[in-house]
């Protein structure tokens, strides 16, 4: 079983070392270290030779102008020749077992993806909150159960904890218009394909300080209405999900700026992601199908 690593990056320089120190270390050597660098314009380039003479079996990929992440991660995957991929941001640090750990899930024929639990740290080095996975894997034969614990929220708080089998990996090439969250669609389409098991032991270090902790008001709204539309519309039995859905994006919204620590209260954001939430047709319309829907069923007369 071949593993290669792939990492997006950009204006790395700070973090990208020990993230890489990290992979390097492990006590299951990957077989290839893929880094695609979206146009960075401090030293992570420099950077990145400094690992590659470390570790000659690492690729770099270059964009000459800036892609943004989801193109990023297309690219190494696109880029891949291993039998296993797992994901790496450039901030994160895995404990050194973590392949090890990864290579004997895998060692199952019908596991498909792998997902390790984490803890979320600051820029200090605090840790902020610690996130493991069920205790049961999600089943290709319970497929309809599987993907609605995704849809749900899934806990997969950063791409750093997941590994996934290249053939559904290649299948990021159709999700497009993700400004994040495509992880989650990611796993349930490997879900059609197999089983999706949990890791246990040593946890993955998610590091907030390298990246932006929280999107916007505005584009954190899109991202959570693109997610829930694609699911609604590739597995439609969800919409009978919707509140409970809804529910799930204000705590994780909340929970996001929270984390952020600079910027507008977590009680501001809430109000505005209210105000966007009701100012969207598209959940509007969603909202007053299921509110019609209600409204038959009181109304009907009793037979």
């Amino acid at each position: 079983m071949k593993i290669d690593v792939l990492i997006p990056c950009h204006n790395s320089e700070r973090f990208i070392e020990r993230t890489l120190t990290s992979v390097i270390g492990q006590t299951r050597a990957p077989d290839r270290i893929i880094v695609h660098d979206d146009a960075s314009t401090d030293e992570t380039l420099k950077r990145l030779s400094v690992i590659k003479a470390r570790f000659p079996n690492t690729q770099i990929l270059k964009a000459e102008t800036n892609v943004g992440i989801l193109v990023s991660r297309q690219r190494l995957v696109s880029a891949s020749q291993g039998d296993v991929l797992c994901f790496l941001d450039h901030d994160d640090v895995w404990p050194t077992g973590y392949l090890a750990a990864v290579a004997e899930q895998f060692s199952q024929t019908s596991v498909v993806a792998t997902v390790g639990p984490t803890r979320t740290l600051n820029e200090s080095g605090e840790e902020i909150s610690t996130m493991r996975p069920g205790p049961d894997p999600l089943l290709k034969s319970h497929l309809a159960a599987g993907v609605r614990a995704i849809f749900l929220g899934y806990p997969v708080p950063t791409w750093s904890c997941l590994s996934m089998r290249r053939a559904p990996a290649l299948r990021i090439s159709e999700l497009v218009g993700f400004p994040s969250g495509e992880e989650f669609a990611l796993l349930a389409l490997a879900l059609e394909a197999g089983d999706v098991n949990f890791l246990r032991g040593p946890l993955i270090e998610r590091h907030m300080g390298g990246r932006n902790a929280s999107l916007n008001a505005e584009r954190q709204h899109e991202a959570e209405l693109v997610l829930l539309l694609w699911f609604l519309a590739r597995y439609p039995s969800l919409s009978s999900e919707l509140p409970a859905k809804v529910t799930t994006i204000f705590a994780n919204s909340i929970y996001r700026y929270t984390l952020a620590g600079d910027g507008p209260s977590a009680r501001r954001m809430m109000g505005a992601l209210l105000r966007g939430i009701f100012q969207s047709k598209v959940v509007a319309s969603l909202g007053a199908l299921l509110l019609g829907r209600r409204l038959l069923r009181w109304l009907r007369p009793a037979t």
